[in-house]
């Protein structure tokens, strides 16, 4: 027995929580198949909000339930609990404790599973306790009231309606919340006025905005709409000011406080990202349409309870440039950590194009810059702290500068020397053009897929790009395999241009060593933020002793 004493008014509280779990054989919780909350604020003009709601996996075998009673009683069948295997069990749920120091408003805290719920309470209310404080007196009326066992004798003993069953986006069990809702509202307003009790005998209905459900409207807006140019103010206004939740087709979406996935895994964290405010704003005004855009402006208010956000976005048809630096942050964010959701296979595609594309062109723009590689080397050295910020390679003709991430920034090749020398010089110049060549060719590398872009592909895809880089291997998941295969043809598609720039300048460079000139020559090059230097030095004069040598 619960020793807590129960509330004798929720006017203090500022939000209440009512909430029932659904079991095939009552009170044993093994047998549970839907958990659900609401949230509401009392005294504001608002309806109680959807605050958890999902089907359960039981802890008994599915053919241990009988079926046909559970349709019959929640609209479910026994293939809905089985295709979806990230359904949470009662125990996760109650280990989530989504309601832990709430106050909570049960119809019975004694029955199982919720009064498992109700310990974790800060405070709660039992409707059936509440039914008896307000009916307690002797009165003839007062041993009717008591007479009513269930929610649904209760609400037709005080004139509150039965559900016309017009509403069909709510389960039966969200349903009997909202109705519980109302009833817990009247008898709250009889314990601190108990004059209402008198107009019971009338037969009076019971006005309440809380019951009975609106009508389930099929389309979001009366007229068609394509864009959110052809919606009126009115529209938008309408659409988030209360009717919203009555929209979701609450049979499919789960709501678990502020996600609509159970413990979701997140393979990457969109902390590292940059750009995010662009970006989000370039996704929803250039990769989803109409329809989507509206399903993440209701996913906004709903599961981030910003409804006035959402209905600013949507007044500003879609530009959310107007909001302030943290709201617009904060959506930004939600868009970004829900890509997965939000697009589908074509539209993701069409994101990474944009994004591999605008990368690109940005290294692209850069002008070359000369790197003294003696001199910064010599500074490099000096320097005593562990942090190293440059890493230098001195090759045979050909020295390269990167960046401590490994971003090559420099690379110079030289021709130099005299007579057999100079041929070797030569060779060397040639074999290392061709290897940066190749290096470049593979569109996977560094020199292509810089540490921003990077993380945006594993965010995106939900693969390390290790992995998507790595040579195929058997045991490769087809998931990945596909990946790596779009990826791969998108970044050929998109470095063909500046590949074949690439190509032409150090074709070039092959010809003009090739032609074994003595003439000094200088060409630079910047390609992808990597700064080219070729150079064809003369031959060094020889001293008087060096040219009586070199003649004998």
């Amino acid at each position: 027995m619960l020793t807590r004493a129960l509330l004798q008014s929720s006017s203090s509280q500022s939000t209440v929580y009512f909430v029932d779990v659904y079991s095939s054989n009552e009170g044993e919780a093994e047998y549970a198949l839907e958990y659900a909350a609401l949230s509401f604020s009392p005294g504001k003009e608002n309806r109680p909000e959807v605050y958890v709601h999902t089907y359960l996996k039981p802890d008994v075998t599915l053919n241990k339930i009988r079926w046909p009673d559970v349709y019959s009683a929640i609209g479910i069948t026994k293939e809905r609990i089985e295709k979806d295997d990230k359904l949470p069990s009662l125990d996760d749920m109650l280990s989530s404790d989504y309601l832990k120091n709430r106050c909570i408003v049960c119809f019975d805290e004694g029955i199982e599973p919720v009064n498992a719920i109700v310990n974790s309470a800060g405070e709660f209310q039992s409707i059936k306790r509440m039914w008896e404080k307000t009916f307690c007196s002797e009165q003839a009326n007062s041993q009717k009231a008591l007479e009513c066992t269930t929610l649904d004798q209760m609400c037709r003993f005080v004139g509150i309606l039965d559900d016309n069953a017009k509403n069909t986006n709510y389960t039966p069990l969200l349903k009997k919340l909202y109705k519980m809702a109302a009833l817990w509202e009247f008898l709250n307003n009889c314990i601190e006025n108990p004059k209402l009790k008198k107009n019971l005998s009338l037969g009076n209905l019971q006005m309440s905005l809380i019951w009975p459900l609106p009508d389930t409207k099929k389309q979001w807006f009366n007229v068609e709409c394509d864009s959110f140019e052809s919606t009126t103010d009115e529209m938008i206004n309408e659409l988030f000011d209360g009717t919203l939740s009555d929209r979701i087709n609450w049979f499919e979406l789960g709501m678990y406080a502020n996600d609509w996935e159970f413990k979701r895994n997140v393979a990457f964290s969109s902390s590292n990202l940059t750009g995010v405010n662009d970006l989000a704003s370039f996704i929803f005004t250039r990769v989803m349409n109409f329809d989507i855009q509206l399903w993440v402006l209701c996913f906004y208010a709903l599961y981030q309870h910003k409804t006035e956000v959402a209905k600013n976005i949507a007044l500003a048809h879609g530009d959310f440039s107007c909001l302030n630096s943290a709201n617009k942050e904060h959506f930004s964010y939600f868009i970004i950590d829900n890509l997965d959701i939000f697009l589908n296979p074509s539209q993701k595609k069409k994101l990474i194009s944009s994004l591999v594309r605008q990368s690109f062109r940005a290294r692209a723009e850069k002008s070359y810059e000369y790197l003294d590689f003696k001199k910064m080397k010599k500074i490099d050295e000096k320097n005593r702290t562990a942090q190293k910020y440059y890493f230098f390679k001195e090759a045979r003709d050909a020295r390269y500068i990167r960046q401590n991430s490994g971003q090559l920034l420099f690379i110079s090749f030289d021709v130099k020397g005299r007579g057999k020398d100079r041929e070797v010089s030569s060779d060397y110049a040639v074999n290392n053009i061709q290897s940066f060549y190749l290096q470049a060719k593979n569109v996977f590398s560094d020199i292509w897929v810089g540490s921003d872009l990077k993380v945006w592909l594993e965010f995106i895809t939900g693969y390390s790009f290790t992995d998507i880089a790595a040579v195929p291997k058997y045991n490769d998941s087809d998931e990945l395999k596909d990946i790596r295969k779009l990826l791969s043809e998108i970044l050929q598609k998109e470095a063909y241009p500046y590949l074949a720039d690439l190509y032409n300048f150090l074709q070039n460079c092959v010809n003009l060593v090739r032609q074994r000139s003595l003439e000094p020559v200088e060409k630079t090059y910047c390609f992808q933020e990597i700064s080219i230097l070729f150079k064809i030095n003369p031959p060094a004069r020889l001293g008087f002793l060096k040219k009586l040598l070199s003649f004998s």
